[in-house]
């Protein structure tokens, strides 16, 4: 006789337990499948349907009367005939088999103002918007390409597609190839190009506007012209043009910026190209001046992105390839300056007599890389010009740094650190802060210490 120990007994029990579980279980199921008989009894007898006018049921299909501007639907009413003393009509809609919803592209509102930039609205997938500035016609490659400058993700983001419009109303959509330009700190956008190709043959004229999409997206951009690269008929032509980078935080130095701008044009600088994001009073009447002369450009830059944490210094790389591209075949060279900064020829009176003079030695160089020293404002002023400090009684003389700032570190920054260049913009590509960074097939570049 087995002799069963507490331990096994307790097992036992609960053995015996799960087999009661699973009876009550089985039993649930059966009554609420005949439940579900029972209703359905119901339903049948007292709706009067029964199988044979099921099958010869009539159906019905009629449209949607309810329609939007972006989905069209169609519904199915399949309407179920009763026996002759129902007492009921049984419809079911359905949704049509061809009632996908229809979506449409879609537009953005043209700003107010045009020259300054545009975008998309922000894309619910990627988080992000679309940014453009300008576009030029660029048939220097073996594709030719309406170059679009503006910003987007500096990583990764989505494709983009183009649509080119032409002056007849017609428009063509095509892939775009989008190139970051260097120097972005792989912030959450970059300055960059867009390269939408077209055909450049006589009998297809150019588009004349572009917008922007991300490829997958609905929402395209505003358009933008399109401006050739070829001389423009009524804009400034000359020998050397000077791009700084976009005027920010209400700049207001206007002595300064006066001091800038005047000694550029004795060294032979014929136009400036200025990008106005932010400027006070005063630098603001002395540019209007200045382009009442014909001396300067300037040119509007709202762009709406977070400067120094999701974009480089209001978005300055666009500004500076744009003064490029822009002074293309209207100007012989760019020379790519800061305001607190100047180029002095030592062995010649002007850059353009600088120029030619190297131009002898290397035909075939298109930039020269100009290396950077620095005259420290912090040291004590030079006295020697003037006899007295500057702004002080009676005099009241200006406070020109290159009056006052005379002596120089010995320490000459490397190519690439605070260096600067003059380009032939017919032979840029892409150009950065502090050196060229893609020509136009083969060049030279010349570093001399010759400013």
């Amino acid at each position: 006789m087995t002799r069963w120990t507490p331990r096994r007994w307790r097992v036992e029990r609960r053995r015996g337990t799960g087999s009661v579980f699973r009876a009550i279980k089985a039993l649930s199921l059966l009554v609420a499948l005949l439940t579900v008989v029972f209703w359905t009894h119901a339903f049948y007898r007292f709706s009067g349907i029964t199988d044979q006018n099921w099958e010869e049921a009539d159906a019905i299909f009629t449209p949607a009367t309810k329609t939007d501007s972006t989905i069209a639907a169609a519904q199915v009413r399949v309407t179920l005939n009763t026996s002759p003393r129902g007492k009921s009509l049984h419809e079911v809609i359905l949704p049509s088999p061809a009632s996908k919803p229809q979506l449409r592209e879609t537009f953005k509102e043209q700003p107010m103002s045009s020259g300054d930039w545009v975008s998309t609205d922000t894309y619910l997938r990627t988080k992000l918007k679309l940014f453009l500035y300008s576009a030029y016609l660029d048939n220097r490659l073996a594709v030719p390409v309406v170059r679009v400058i503006g910003a987007y993700a500096s990583v990764n983001g989505a494709q983009v597609s183009c649509r080119l419009e032409y002056a007849s109303g017609e428009a063509s959509v095509v892939a775009a190839t989008k190139k970051t330009i260097n120097e972005n700190w792989k912030l959450k956008y970059g300055a960059a190009f867009f390269l939408c190709p077209y055909s450049d043959d006589s009998d297809n004229p150019p588009p004349v506007r572009v917008r922007l999409k991300e490829t997958y997206e609905l929402q395209w951009s505003p358009s933008i012209p399109i401006w050739p690269l070829e001389t423009r008929p009524g804009e400034a032509t000359g020998r050397f043009a000077v791009c700084v980078k976009p005027l920010h935080y209400k700049y207001d130095r206007v002595s300064w910026l006066a001091e800038f701008v005047e000694f550029n044009r004795i060294v032979g600088v014929d136009r400036f190209f200025f990008y106005n994001h932010s400027i006070g009073s005063n630098v603001d009447r002395l540019l209007r001046v200045y382009m009442e002369k014909g001396v300067v450009t300037s040119l509007p830059w709202n762009l709406d992105i977070k400067s120094q944490k999701e974009i480089r210094t209001e978005g300055l790389f666009a500004a500076l390839n744009d003064c490029v591209y822009r002074s293309m075949n209207h100007f012989d060279y760019v020379l790519v300056l800061d305001l607190d900064e100047f180029a002095v020829p030592r062995k010649d009176d002007s850059l353009p007599a600088m120029v030619t003079r190297l131009k002898r030695a290397a035909p075939r160089t298109m930039s020269y890389v100009l290396l950077n020293s620095f005259f420290y404002l912090y040291w004590e002023n030079d006295t020697t010009a003037y006899g007295a400090l500057p702004e002080t009684a009676p005099l009241e003389i200006p406070y020109l740094l290159t009056q006052f700032k005379t002596r120089r570190s010995k320490k000459v920054f490397r190519v690439g650190s605070r260096s600067k260049y003059i380009v032939r913009p017919v032979a840029a590509v892409e150009v950065g802060n502090h050196v060229v960074w893609r020509y136009l097939g083969e060049h030279f570049t010349l570093i001399c210490s010759c400013a």
